[in-house]
């Protein structure tokens, strides 16, 4: 099992040598913080509410054997998955890429399109 974390690490540091220089910082610090509308709060409170349960009881997220991108053998990650708890789906995947779309094309001067947006850390 050893040469899957190998194969994982040595992926992980090819992108780490590789990506920045790819990456753009759009303000001195690289980041902007910026208000969320209060319908799209409104929605992630009650999303978060509606499906939060103490650390313990939240399932571990599960990882391919040999990926390295998390410390999850010693750290466990837990994520409340959008799709499929209640209060999430769909309405709360769109409403959140909808806000964000114009607030990151705006900041980034790229024009933008989905990729990936599956829950809460």
């Amino acid at each position: 099992d050893g040469h899957l974390c190998d194969n994982t690490e040595e992926e992980r540091m090819r992108m780490n040598l590789h990506q920045p220089a790819g990456m753009v910082n759009y303000t001195e610090l690289g980041f902007a913080k910026v208000h969320a509308p209060d319908d799209l709060v409104e929605m992630l409170n009650r999303f978060w509410k509606m499906n939060y349960k103490p650390l313990q009881n939240i399932p571990n997220e599960t990882w391919a054997r040999g990926n390295t991108y998390t410390n999850h053998w010693l750290a466990p990650t837990k994520m409340l998955q959008m799709e499929a708890l209640p209060g999430g789906g769909e309405e709360l995947r769109t409403r959140i890429w909808n806000v964000s779309r114009g607030i990151l094309e705006s900041w980034t001067g790229v024009e933008l399109s989905p990729s990936s947006l599956y829950g809460v850390r």
